[in-house]
């Protein structure tokens, strides 16, 4: 994982959490800095003779690490986080990409299902390049407009605060579990997700259940 602002203690927090659950021989966890040469990086990885590789950082990153580490480890699978589920990534790595997976937060945009076919116009519409950024935006604006259509007497930060606070869960086709906004700050995010798969330059659902956090 890059070393990113505010978002080491995370990755190695959820290390913890992980081999608690499990109960099983903690991961390694290699934190490097960007701009680093990933060559010793790769060497050091490649040495433990891994059975898959997680890389937790943003595309361009990612994009970097495969096409450095997939000489070294040609057969390790490599799992991505959402933002490498992208056409940008899969036209990048091109050959080297096939096998590599990614994470779906929603429905997949790549996917011919019924339920993004709302959302696909719209970008169609608006020349928007299709990713699962452009639809947490959508889904976001979604639940923002029909929590202020609830809304009875003047929309102020305070009554908007309020109205979402005490919103019930709302649901999306697009999303596996309903999505609630929590008081104490403790929200009911969205914690599943569907793999998916490059393969000739296309990315294809791996598996067809969603995996929950």
């Amino acid at each position: 994982s890059p070393a990113l602002p505010g978002m080491t203690e995370a990755f190695e927090k959820s290390v913890r959490d992980w081999t608690q659950r499990t109960r099983a021989p903690t991961p390694a966890l290699d934190m490097y800095q960007l701009g680093e040469p990933l060559a010793p990086l790769v060497q050091r990885v490649a040495a433990r003779q891994c059975q898959a590789v997680v890389y937790t950082g943003p595309g361009g990153p990612a994009i970097e690490w495969v096409l450095a580490s997939r000489p070294a480890m040609p057969r390790v699978p490599i799992v991505m986080l959402t933002p490498v589920y992208t056409t940008q990534a899969a036209q990048a790595l091109a050959g080297a990409g096939d096998g590599l997976y990614a994470m779906a937060e929603f429905d997949p945009w790549s996917s011919g299902s019924m339920q993004i076919m709302g959302w696909r116009r719209l970008l169609i519409a608006r020349q928007i390049e299709p990713s699962s950024l452009s639809q947490g935006g959508y889904l976001a604006a979604q639940a923002l407009v029909q929590t202020l259509q609830g809304l009875r007497g003047p929309i102020t930060r305070a009554s908007v605060a309020q109205a979402l606070q005490t919103m019930a869960p709302w649901r999306s086709g697009m999303m596996e579990q309903p999505f609630r906004v929590g008081a104490d700050g403790r929200h009911q995010l969205n914690r599943s997700a569907l793999p998916m798969k490059l393969e000739a330059g296309k990315w294809r659902i791996a598996h067809t259940q969603w995996i929950r956090e």
